[in-house]
C-alpha cells in the first residue's frame, strides 16, 4: 500500500510546461525587477508543490524524499541558470530549503547534500527561452490521480459482512439513502464518546493514548453529513444521551467541559464527554486562519488526550482540563475544494488525525432496501480492567509488534514522522470496533478490519489531495497564460517601437544619400542590436510606400538590392 501510495503521489505532481524556442531570438537576462517569467513561475510553483506533497503522504519514507528533493533541486537550478527566467540561484536554494520535507532522518544537512548533488549534475545548464512571437502554451500533460487506490468491491463486501453490526449499519444507511461509510465513521465516534473517559489505550510507546476520534465526512455541500449523523443516531441506540457542540475558538473548547460557579471550576456533567460537530469545514478554517489562532493546536492536543485550556494570568478566565480526564470526538463536514485548511496543517499532523469517510455512495441501488430495526449498544463493563491511571484496553500482539517496529525505525532515522500518527489512528479505529462489540480488548480481527477502514480513509483523502492539486495546477495554468499573454503584448510593443526607430534611422540615411543605396551600406546605419530589426524595418517602409527597391540590383534576395526614398516621401 505504501509503494502504491508514493508512486501515485509522484504521478500527481507531473506538471509539464511545453516550451518552444526560436533561433531568431537572442536570450536576454531578465531583471529581477520584472519578476519571474510566466514560464518560470509555472515550473517553480509545480516543483515546490511536489515538495509539499511529500508531507501530505500518510506513509512516506526517506528514499521517496531523496528522489523528489534531488529532482526538484535539479529543475530549480535549470530555471535559475536560464537568463530569461528572472529566477536566481539564491532564491532557488531558499525555496528548496523552505519547502523540503523534514524529519529526524531527513534534516537540513541531508537537504544540503541534495542541493550539492544537483549542482554537480546540472552545472551551468539552463533551459531554452520560450518564444515570444506567439502566446505560450502551458499544458498539463498528466492530470492528478487519486493518491491511494480505492477498495475493490469484493473487499468492501467482505468488510460489511464481517460482523452483524457492520452489515446492519450498511443496510440501515442504504435504506435511508446515505453513505454507509459516513454512517460507520460517525457511529464509531459516537461509541467512543459514550465510552467512559477513563478507558484508554495502553502505553505501547511512551504514555497511554486517548481513544478520542476525529471523523471527516467528505463530499460537496449538501451531500449528506447531517443526514448521516441522524441515521447513525437512529441505527445504533447507545442507551445514553450524547452532548454535542459546535467548535468555536481553541480557547472555547475547554468551556464545553467546565464552567465557573461562584469562583470555582465545576464540570458541566459527570461524563466529561462532548461530540463536537462542524457542519462545514469553512467554519473550522475561519477559526484556524485568524491571527493568533489556537484551534488547531488545541484539537491536536485533544486527539492525544493532552491537557486543554490556557493558563491566563486572570484566574477568572483560566479553565484547565486535565489530561485524559475528558472525552472529545469531532465530526466535520469536509468539502473537498475547501479542505486545504486541514491539509495545509500537515506539518502539525492535523489531517493525519482525521478518519476521512465519503459522504457519497456510488453503489447506492435504484430501489432502497427495507430498513432494519435499530440495534442497541450494550456498552462496556469496566469491572476488573480498572487499573491505576485509567482503564487500559488490551491490544493484540500483532498490532503492538507493528507499532513498536515502526517506531524503532523512526527513532533510528529510517522512518517517516507521520507513521506514528497513521498507526495510532488505525489503532483507535480498531479499539472503537472492539468497543462496538462491548469488548475492552483489541483482537487481530479488529486490527485487520481497521486496516480496511484505514485504506478507505487514505483513498478518500488521496482523492481530496488530487483534486486540490488539480485545482492548483489549473490556477497556475490560467495565471501563467494570463501573465504570458501580457508579456507577449509587452514584448510585441517593444519590438514594434524598435522597428519604428529603425525605420526613422533608415529614412534619415536615405534622405542624406539622396540616391540609391546598397542594402549592405544601408544596414550599417543601424547600430548594434538595432540591426536585428533591419529586415522588418525595410519591409514596413516598402509596404508603406516610403522607399522603393531597384529590381535590377536584386541578386539572391533583398539583402543585395538597392533602396532609395520615393520621390513623394
Amino acid at each position: 500500500m505504501v509503494d502504491s501510495f508514493m508512486s501515485a503521489i509522484k504521478a500527481t505532481q507531473k506538471l509539464t510546461v511545453v516550451e518552444t524556442t526560436s533561433s531568431n531570438v537572442t536570450p536576454i537576462r531578465r531583471s529581477h525587477h520584472d519578476g519571474l517569467h510566466p514560464y518560470a513561475r509555472t515550473v517553480v510553483d509545480a516543483e515546490l508543490a511536489r515538495l509539499d506533497q511529500c508531507r501530505l503522504a500518510p506513509l512516506g519514507h526517506p528514499p521517496h524524499w531523496d528522489e523528489t528533493t534531488f529532482s526538484v533541486a535539479c529543475n530549480l537550478l535549470e530555471i535559475a541558470n536560464s537568463p530569461w527566467s528572472g529566477y536566481s540561484h539564491t532564491q532557488a536554494r531558499a525555496d528548496l530549503e523552505q519547502r523540503a520535507p523534514r524529519d529526524a532522518g531527513f534534516d537540513d544537512r541531508r537537504i544540503e547534500q541534495k542541493w550539492e548533488s544537483a549542482e554537480n549534475k546540472v552545472g551551468g545548464a539552463g533551459r531554452p527561452e520560450p518564444t515570444l512571437r506567439d502566446a505560450p502554451t502551458v499544458t498539463v500533460l498528466e492530470q492528478p490521480q487519486a493518491t491511494t487506490p480505492d477498495l475493490e468491491q469484493a473487499d468492501e463486501d467482505a468488510f460489511w459482512d464481517a460482523r452483524p453490526l457492520l452489515r446492519h449499519l450498511h443496510d440501515f444507511a442504504r435504506a435511508r439513502l446515505v453513505s454507509p461509510w459516513a454512517v460507520l465513521g460517525i457511529t464509531l465516534a459516537r461509541i467512543v464518546t459514550a465510552t467512559p473517559h477513563q478507558v484508554c489505550l495502553p502505553p505501547t510507546i511512551g504514555g497511554k493514548a486517548s481513544l478520542n476520534q476525529f471523523v471527516g465526512i467528505v463530499g460537496p455541500s449538501g451531500s449528506g453529513k447531517g443526514a448521516a449523523e441522524a441515521v447513525a443516531a437512529e441505527a445504533l441506540l447507545l442507551g445514553k444521551s450524547i452532548v454535542s457542540h459546535n467548535v468555536g475558538s481553541g480557547e472555547g473548547i475547554a468551556h464545553g467541559y467546565m464552567h465557573r460557579a461562584k469562583g470555582e471550576l465545576k464540570w458541566n456533567d459527570d461524563d466529561h464527554a462532548v461530540l463536537f460537530s462542524v457542519p462545514e469545514i469553512d467554519s473550522l478554517a475561519a477559526q484556524g486562519d485568524r491571527r493568533g489562532a489556537t484551534l488547531m493546536p488545541q484539537l491536536r492536543s485533544a486527539w492525544t488526550g493532552e491537557g486543554l485550556g490556557f493558563g491566563y494570568a486572570d484566574p477568572t478566565k483560566r479553565i484547565l482540563i486535565p489530561a485524559h480526564e475528558y472525552r472529545l470526538c469531532l465530526v466535520a463536514g469536509i468539502q473537498p475544494a475547501r479542505a486545504a485548511c486541514l491539509l495545509d496543517d500537515a506539518d502539525g499532523g492535523t489531517p493525519q488525525r482525521f478518519l476521512w469517510m465519503p459522504a457519497t455512495d456510488p453503489g447506492a441501488p435504484d430501489v432502497a432496501p427495507p430498513e432494519p430495526q435499530p440495534m442497541t449498544w450494550g456498552g462496556v463493563d469496566l469491572g476488573r480492567f480498572v487499573t491505576f491511571g485509567g482503564v487500559r484496553m488490551k491490544v493484540c500482539d500483532v498490532a503492538v509488534d507493528l507499532i513498536k517496529t515502526t517506531h524503532l525505525a523512526r527513532v533510528r532515522g529510517q522512518g517517516h514522522g507521520l507513521d506514528g500518527h497513521a498507526l495510532l489512528a488505525r489503532l483507535k479505529v480498531a479499539a472503537a470496533l472492539a468497543l462496538a462489540d462491548s469488548r475492552l480488548e483489541v483482537t487481530e480481527e479488529d486490527w485487520d478490519l481497521s486496516e480496511v477502514i484505514a485504506r478507505k480513509s487514505a483513498a478518500v483523502r488521496g482523492q481530496v489531495v488530487a483534486l486540490l492539486a488539480q485545482r492548483k495546477a489549473e490556477e497556475n495554468t490560467a495565471r501563467a497564460e494570463a501573465e504570458a499573454s501580457r508579456a507577449v503584448r509587452i514584448d510585441e510593443r517593444k519590438a514594434d517601437e524598435a522597428v519604428k526607430r529603425a525605420c526613422s534611422v533608415l529614412v534619415r540615411r536615405l534622405r542624406r544619400e539622396g540616391d540609391w543605396l546598397a542594402s549592405s551600406s544601408l544596414r550599417k546605419a543601424l547600430a548594434g542590436r538595432e540591426r536585428e530589426h533591419f529586415q522588418a524595418a525595410l519591409d514596413r517602409l516598402l509596404d508603406a510606400g516610403q522607399i522603393e527597391l531597384d529590381p535590377s540590383a536584386t541578386g539572391h534576395g533583398n539583402s543585395t538590392g538597392k533602396y532609395r526614398l520615393r520621390g513623394d516621401s
